[in-house]
């Protein structure tokens, strides 16, 4: 299961009132980073907004990347390029 149920509107009102659940959004946003384990899966993720648009749904429930998960998203990307290479 995800540790970040993406999409669910339950949740992202939660996290807007402050709700001792989502302690640390940043904290676990890199933990689900770091379970990515293929470029695809990182591309799909990342791109998650215009993914879901495209199969008819509504992605604006769901929060803009902050410019910290911009650079976590790009930093994963340049070590699973890098593990590629080996």
């Amino acid at each position: 299961m995800s540790e970040i149920p993406l999409g669910i509107r339950r949740f992202l009102q939660r996290e807007k009132s402050g709700d001792p659940t989502v302690k640390d959004r940043h904290e676990i946003f890199l933990l689900k980073i770091n379970k990515i384990t293929c470029l695809g899966e990182l591309e799909g993720f990342a791109n998650r907004r215009r993914i879901l648009y495209e199969q008819g749904c509504n992605p604006w429930i769901l929060p803009v990347w902050n410019a910290d998960e911009l650079d976590a998203i790009r930093k994963r990307k340049h070590e699973l390029e890098q593990e590629q290479k080996k």
